[in-house]
């Protein structure tokens, strides 16, 4: 009579077996789609996450504007987003193009054109100093300087005196060298 106790546990090992199998092929038809699933993402590269990381930090786009101030502030946060993101010199000149819309566009195309066709090495100290003698020129530079040099509080509160000196500091102090700035610098 021991009989119908083996019948009970044959078929409950069949059971057993069946399930294992249902899952073993379960485990298999989902490792199937995640391969498929995998290959079809494309593959992204490191110039493609860079640039990913560097739309993250949103830069601003610069179209032209004819305020100087636009442009030096355009300029001072994309250095200061390259600065944060450790960019070569390489992505400084392809992401800065990259943020260039409408006009000034246009006018970086010609202008690369006319520098290759010289022989000029475009990089990023080129395109910066090319687009300042054109967004905030010598000029525009030497005025800020002056307005510093004759900078008085006068009316002005302390705060508000103290605000202007900040800004206009930073045209005296000669953050945007230029060609001949370099030798002179040395001699200073």
């Amino acid at each position: 009579m021991a009989r119908p106790q083996y019948d009970q546990i044959a078929r409950a090992m069949e059971m057993i077996a069946m399930a294992m199998q249902q899952q073993s092929a379960h485990f298999a038809q989902m490792e199937t789609s995640r391969a498929a699933a995998e290959a079809a993402r494309p593959v992204v590269s490191q110039e493609g996450r860079d640039l990913a990381k560097f739309r993250g930090c949103q830069p601003p786009q610069f179209r032209g504007d004819s305020d100087p101030d636009v442009a030096d502030q355009w300029l001072r946060e994309m250095e200061k987003i390259f600065s944060v993101l450790g960019s070569s010199d390489e992505r400084k000149l392809a992401y800065a193009v990259y943020m260039l819309g409408g006009e000034v566009e246009y006018w970086w195309r010609g202008t690369r054109q006319m520098l290759e066709s010289k022989g000029v090495l475009i990089d990023w100290d080129c395109f910066r100093r090319v687009f300042l003698e054109k967004y905030f020129p010598d000029s525009v530079r030497y005025a800020k300087e002056a307005e510093f040099m004759r900078l008085h509080q006068g009316s002005l509160s302390v705060s508000e005196y103290a605000m202007r000196f900040e800004y206009l500091a930073r045209f005296y102090l000669r953050p945007y060298l230029r060609l001949g700035d370099v030798e002179s610098l040395q001699m200073d």
